[in-house]
Protein backbone atom coordinates (compact mmCIF):
# COMPACT_ATOMS: atom_id res chain seq x y z
CA UNK A 1 0.00 0.00 0.00
CA UNK A 2 1.33 3.41 -0.97
CA UNK A 3 1.63 5.75 2.01
CA UNK A 4 2.16 8.74 -0.28
CA UNK A 5 0.10 9.10 -3.45
CA UNK A 6 1.22 11.47 -6.23
CA UNK A 7 -0.31 12.58 -9.49
CA UNK A 8 0.50 15.16 -12.13
CA UNK A 9 -2.35 17.38 -13.25
CA UNK A 10 -3.16 20.69 -14.87
CA UNK A 11 -4.73 23.35 -12.65
CA UNK A 12 -8.27 23.94 -13.93
CA UNK A 13 -8.38 27.49 -12.52
CA UNK A 14 -7.00 29.79 -9.83
CA UNK A 15 -9.92 29.74 -7.38
CA UNK A 16 -9.92 27.87 -4.07
CA UNK A 17 -12.78 25.70 -5.31
CA UNK A 18 -10.73 24.68 -8.38
CA UNK A 19 -7.85 23.60 -6.16
CA UNK A 20 -10.08 21.79 -3.68
CA UNK A 21 -11.70 19.79 -6.48
CA UNK A 22 -8.21 18.67 -7.51
CA UNK A 23 -7.30 17.74 -3.93
CA UNK A 24 -10.52 15.77 -3.47
CA UNK A 25 -10.03 13.86 -6.72
CA UNK A 26 -6.46 12.98 -5.74
CA UNK A 27 -7.50 11.86 -2.25
CA UNK A 28 -10.30 9.72 -3.72
CA UNK A 29 -7.85 8.07 -6.10
CA UNK A 30 -5.52 7.32 -3.19
CA UNK A 31 -8.33 5.85 -1.10
CA UNK A 32 -9.42 3.67 -4.01
CA UNK A 33 -5.85 2.40 -4.44
CA UNK A 34 -5.89 1.46 -0.74
CA UNK A 35 -9.12 -0.51 -1.15
CA UNK A 36 -11.21 2.02 0.77
CA UNK A 37 -12.63 4.18 -1.99
CA UNK A 38 -16.20 5.41 -2.26
CA UNK A 39 -17.55 2.24 -3.89
CA UNK A 40 -15.84 -0.09 -1.40
CA UNK A 41 -17.05 1.96 1.56
CA UNK A 42 -20.61 2.20 0.23
CA UNK A 43 -20.82 -1.60 0.01
CA UNK A 44 -19.98 -1.59 3.72
CA UNK A 45 -22.74 0.95 4.44
CA UNK A 46 -20.29 3.83 4.86
CA UNK A 47 -19.54 7.17 3.24
CA UNK A 48 -16.50 9.42 3.27
CA UNK A 49 -17.25 13.03 4.28
CA UNK A 50 -14.94 15.98 4.88
CA UNK A 51 -15.63 17.91 8.08
CA UNK A 52 -12.80 20.47 8.07
CA UNK A 53 -10.19 21.82 5.70
CA UNK A 54 -7.35 24.31 5.92
CA UNK A 55 -5.07 25.57 3.17
CA UNK A 56 -1.88 27.66 3.32
CA UNK A 57 -0.79 29.38 0.10
CA UNK A 58 2.85 30.18 -0.62
CA UNK A 59 2.10 31.81 -3.95
CA UNK A 60 -0.86 32.41 -6.23
CA UNK A 61 -1.69 29.48 -8.55
CA UNK A 62 -1.48 30.07 -12.29
CA UNK A 63 -4.37 28.88 -14.43
CA UNK A 64 -3.32 25.96 -16.63
CA UNK A 65 0.06 25.28 -15.00
CA UNK A 66 1.14 21.68 -14.52
CA UNK A 67 1.49 20.65 -10.89
CA UNK A 68 2.27 17.60 -8.79
CA UNK A 69 -0.27 16.82 -6.08
CA UNK A 70 0.94 14.67 -3.18
CA UNK A 71 -1.35 13.34 -0.46
CA UNK A 72 -1.07 11.03 2.52
CA UNK A 73 -2.86 10.07 5.71
CA UNK A 74 -0.97 11.21 8.78
CA UNK A 75 -3.27 10.19 11.61
CA UNK A 76 -6.49 8.32 12.30
CA UNK A 77 -8.72 7.81 15.32
CA UNK A 78 -12.40 7.40 16.19
CA UNK A 79 -13.50 7.29 12.54
CA UNK A 80 -11.63 10.50 11.66
CA UNK A 81 -8.60 10.58 9.39
CA UNK A 82 -6.25 13.53 8.98
CA UNK A 83 -5.18 13.83 5.35
CA UNK A 84 -2.32 16.07 4.23
CA UNK A 85 -1.67 17.56 0.79
CA UNK A 86 1.08 19.40 -1.03
CA UNK A 87 0.74 21.05 -4.44
CA UNK A 88 3.94 22.02 -6.21
CA UNK A 89 5.12 23.09 -9.66
CA UNK A 90 8.69 21.97 -8.89
CA UNK A 91 10.66 20.62 -5.94
CA UNK A 92 11.46 24.16 -4.73
CA UNK A 93 8.17 25.74 -5.85
CA UNK A 94 5.40 24.76 -3.43
CA UNK A 95 2.13 26.47 -4.26
CA UNK A 96 0.16 25.35 -1.23
CA UNK A 97 -0.11 22.84 1.58
CA UNK A 98 -3.40 21.68 3.02
CA UNK A 99 -4.92 19.45 5.68
CA UNK A 100 -8.41 17.97 5.86
CA UNK A 101 -10.30 15.76 8.28
CA UNK A 102 -12.06 12.96 6.40
CA UNK A 103 -14.65 11.08 8.44
CA UNK A 104 -16.42 7.75 7.97
CA UNK A 105 -20.19 8.19 8.19
CA UNK A 106 -23.02 5.66 8.31
CA UNK A 107 -24.63 5.94 4.86
CA UNK A 108 -28.21 5.77 6.16
CA UNK A 109 -28.04 7.47 9.56
CA UNK A 110 -25.48 10.11 8.49
CA UNK A 111 -23.67 9.83 11.81
CA UNK A 112 -20.00 9.21 12.55
CA UNK A 113 -18.94 5.57 12.31
CA UNK A 114 -16.17 4.14 14.49
CA UNK A 115 -15.33 1.42 11.94
CA UNK A 116 -11.53 0.96 12.05
CA UNK A 117 -9.55 0.92 8.81
CA UNK A 118 -6.11 -0.52 8.18
CA UNK A 119 -4.44 2.42 6.47
CA UNK A 120 -0.78 3.36 6.02
CA UNK A 121 0.18 6.55 7.86
CA UNK A 122 3.08 8.85 7.03
CA UNK A 123 4.61 11.69 9.03
CA UNK A 124 6.19 14.47 6.97
CA UNK A 125 8.57 17.24 7.97
CA UNK A 126 6.01 19.63 6.50
CA UNK A 127 3.05 18.41 8.58
CA UNK A 128 0.37 20.99 9.18
CA UNK A 129 -1.96 20.67 12.15
CA UNK A 130 -2.61 17.49 14.08
CA UNK A 131 -6.15 16.80 15.31
CA UNK A 132 -5.76 18.86 18.47
CA UNK A 133 -4.31 21.84 16.58
CA UNK A 134 -6.73 21.92 13.67
CA UNK A 135 -9.19 23.86 15.79
CA UNK A 136 -12.80 24.64 14.99
CA UNK A 137 -13.59 28.24 14.10
CA UNK A 138 -15.52 30.08 16.80
CA UNK A 139 -18.93 31.68 16.51
CA UNK A 140 -18.68 35.18 15.06
CA UNK A 141 -20.69 38.38 14.84
CA UNK A 142 -21.55 39.18 11.24
CA UNK A 143 -22.69 42.58 10.03
CA UNK A 144 -24.00 41.71 6.56
CA UNK A 145 -25.82 38.73 5.08
CA UNK A 146 -27.36 37.36 1.91
CA UNK A 147 -29.25 34.24 0.81
CA UNK A 148 -27.79 31.48 -1.34
CA UNK A 149 -29.88 28.65 -2.81
CA UNK A 150 -28.01 25.38 -3.38
CA UNK A 151 -28.27 24.45 -7.11
CA UNK A 152 -28.38 20.87 -8.38
CA UNK A 153 -25.07 21.36 -10.18
CA UNK A 154 -23.28 21.87 -6.85
CA UNK A 155 -24.15 18.41 -5.49
CA UNK A 156 -21.69 15.52 -5.22
CA UNK A 157 -22.17 11.74 -5.12
CA UNK A 158 -23.24 11.91 -1.47
CA UNK A 159 -26.26 14.02 -2.43
CA UNK A 160 -25.17 17.25 -0.74
CA UNK A 161 -23.23 20.35 -1.76
CA UNK A 162 -19.65 19.43 -2.59
CA UNK A 163 -17.11 20.78 -0.09
CA UNK A 164 -15.26 22.76 -2.75
CA UNK A 165 -18.46 24.50 -3.82
CA UNK A 166 -18.77 26.38 -0.54
CA UNK A 167 -16.10 28.73 -1.85
CA UNK A 168 -18.21 29.32 -4.96
CA UNK A 169 -21.15 30.15 -2.70
CA UNK A 170 -19.17 32.98 -1.06
CA UNK A 171 -17.60 34.23 -4.31
CA UNK A 172 -19.76 37.42 -4.39
CA UNK A 173 -18.19 38.70 -1.14
CA UNK A 174 -14.53 37.76 -1.70
CA UNK A 175 -12.13 40.76 -1.65
CA UNK A 176 -11.00 41.92 -5.07
CA UNK A 177 -7.25 41.99 -5.64
CA UNK A 178 -6.26 40.50 -2.30
CA UNK A 179 -3.62 37.76 -2.14
CA UNK A 180 -5.03 34.79 -0.23
CA UNK A 181 -2.69 33.36 2.41
CA UNK A 182 -4.81 30.94 4.46
CA UNK A 183 -8.31 29.51 4.18
CA UNK A 184 -10.19 27.32 6.63
CA UNK A 185 -13.72 25.97 6.43
CA UNK A 186 -15.59 23.87 8.99
CA UNK A 187 -18.59 21.88 7.76
CA UNK A 188 -21.27 21.45 10.43
CA UNK A 189 -24.32 20.21 8.48
CA UNK A 190 -25.07 19.02 4.97
CA UNK A 191 -26.48 21.51 2.46
CA UNK A 192 -29.05 19.89 0.18
CA UNK A 193 -30.40 20.81 -3.26
CA UNK A 194 -32.79 23.78 -3.13
CA UNK A 195 -31.89 24.63 0.47
CA UNK A 196 -31.69 28.35 1.25
CA UNK A 197 -28.61 29.29 3.22
CA UNK A 198 -28.42 32.57 5.10
CA UNK A 199 -24.77 33.60 4.77
CA UNK A 200 -23.49 36.23 7.18
CA UNK A 201 -20.06 37.81 6.90
CA UNK A 202 -17.72 40.43 8.32
CA UNK A 203 -14.27 41.66 7.37
CA UNK A 204 -11.51 42.69 9.77
CA UNK A 205 -7.75 43.30 9.43
CA UNK A 206 -7.11 41.54 6.09
CA UNK A 207 -9.51 38.70 6.92
CA UNK A 208 -13.02 37.65 5.98
CA UNK A 209 -15.21 35.73 8.43
CA UNK A 210 -18.25 33.84 7.14
CA UNK A 211 -20.91 31.64 8.70
CA UNK A 212 -24.07 30.19 7.20
CA UNK A 213 -27.29 28.75 8.53
CA UNK A 214 -29.60 26.33 6.74
CA UNK A 215 -32.58 24.08 7.40
CA UNK A 216 -30.61 21.97 9.93
CA UNK A 217 -29.02 24.88 11.79
CA UNK A 218 -25.40 25.97 11.42
CA UNK A 219 -24.14 24.79 8.04
CA UNK A 220 -20.55 26.04 7.87
CA UNK A 221 -18.01 28.56 9.11
CA UNK A 222 -15.14 29.93 7.06
CA UNK A 223 -12.15 32.19 7.64
CA UNK A 224 -10.00 33.67 4.85
CA UNK A 225 -6.82 35.63 5.56
CA UNK A 226 -5.17 37.86 2.98
CA UNK A 227 -1.76 39.50 2.66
Amino acid sequence: MEAIYRRTATLPGTGVSDLLHLLQETASQHQTSLGMGRREMYHRGLLWMITRQKLIFYRTPVDGEEVTVSTWLSEGKHGMYLRQYEVSAAADDVICRAAAIWTLVDAEKRVLSMTPLAAPFFQSDTQMERFLLLRLLRSMDTVQEYTFTVPAGYLDENGHMNNARYFDAVAPILPKGGILHTAQVDYHAEAREGENLTIGYAGADHSLLVQAWGDRGLCFRMKLEYE
